[in-house]
This record gives C-alpha cells, structure tokens and sequence, in this order.
C-alpha cells in the first residue's frame, strides 16, 4: 500500500487451493460471488456513510461503486496473474494450489478528493470472497478489519494514515495461512533526514 500525487496503488498475494474461481467477466455483476478481493475506502471518517467499494477477480472483471450503488464508476486500474505454487510430491508437481497476485492504481480525483496531506486518515478494508471452486459454493469471507458479517459496515473500518516518510515495509512470505502456517516475513527500510535503517521482520 502506498501513495503519489495521483494515485492510492494497492498490491495483493492469495494462496488459493487449486485455481480462484472466476465466472464473471462483465463490469458491476456479481464479481463478489467468484474468488475476489474486495477494497473499501471512506476518505471522510466524519462522512460514515460515504465510501467507494471496488471489487475483482482473477480474470480482470471489476465492480466498484459508492456505498450499495454499482452505477457508480471510476477509472482505476487492476491487473493480476494467477501461477502454480510450484508443489511437488516425490518431485512431481501437484497443481494442487495458486498463488493469486494483483495490483490496483485508483486516483484521488475519481473518489471526489486531492493528495491526502501528510498526516490526514482515512478509514478502509481489505477483504477477500473465498469459493470451493469444485464445490460451486462460496467458501468464507475474510476481511482485515473484522465487520461482524456484511463488508458494508464503514463504522468497522480500519485507519489509513498517510505518512509522507513511513517507513516501507514489504511483505516477502505469508505462510501458508489456508492451511493455518503463519509464517509473515518481510524487509523493513526507512529513510529520514539524517538517517536511514534497513532490517527484517518475521512472526510466527
């Protein structure tokens, strides 16, 4: 997650058992009901019911709107791939997961707003549809920020504060969280006027 004078920029990685599902490849259909990820983003925490939602899956199809209502449109960018984890069993590979990738571009000027200020907040969620592709059937529902059921829920929404020098942090490994490994590792870097500190971070 981070930002420009333009842009919010969003980046994501999902293990999914076997391939994500992905039916729908028309704008503002049922995308949530297919592996997707879903972005919610309110930039007045003072305006509760104020918020965009943008939805995709695994093949580009998106949905975004304004609050419930999907005739709202912006002009963002998603892009993603889906590859093979590369698991093998007595050296054969078993295409038994994938590894979901993705990243999304969506500007200011679309959400009503101009760069945020060093300092200001918002409030977002991240979330994530899960299916049993062999199944047909929607697995479980994620989110970063617990809603208590429905993603529309703003006033559960977590905090997004825009730092002109946070320091970056990515993520290299997650573990293997559908199968409940959790192994979080990454690389912190973070540059001020005087100085500069590199470092790793891993949770288990």
């Amino acid at each position: 997650l981070t930002y420009d004078d333009v842009n919010l920029y969003l980046a994501f990685k999902s293990t999914v058992p076997g391939k994500p599902k992905a039916d729908v490849r028309e704008r503002d259909k049922q995308v949530h009901e297919d592996d997707a990820v879903e972005i919610f983003l309110q930039p007045n925490p003072e305006q509760v019911d104020n918020y965009y939602q943008f939805v995709g899956n695994s093949v580009g199809a998106i949905l975004d709107g304004w609050r419930t209502n999907a005739t709202w449109n912006a002009d963002w960018r998603f892009a993603n791939k889906v590859v093979d984890s590369g698991e093998t069993v007595g050296g054969i590979i078993t295409f038994a997961r994938s590894v979901w990738t993705g990243e999304v571009a969506i500007a200011f000027k679309d959400l009503g707003v101009s760069t945020p200020k060093n300092g200001e907040t918002w409030r977002l969620n991240f979330c994530r549809d899960w299916t049993v592709e062999r199944r047909g059937t929607m697995g479980r529902w994620t989110s970063w920020s617990p809603t208590g059921g429905n993603f529309h829920k703003p006033e559960n929404f977590g905090y997004l504060r825009f730092r002109e020098k946070a320091p970056a942090i990515q993520m290299v490994a997650l573990g293997d969280l559908t199968g409940g490994d959790i192994d979080i590792q990454g690389n912190v870097q973070s540059k001020g006027e005087d100085a500069s500190l590199t470092g790793e971070l891993r949770l288990i």
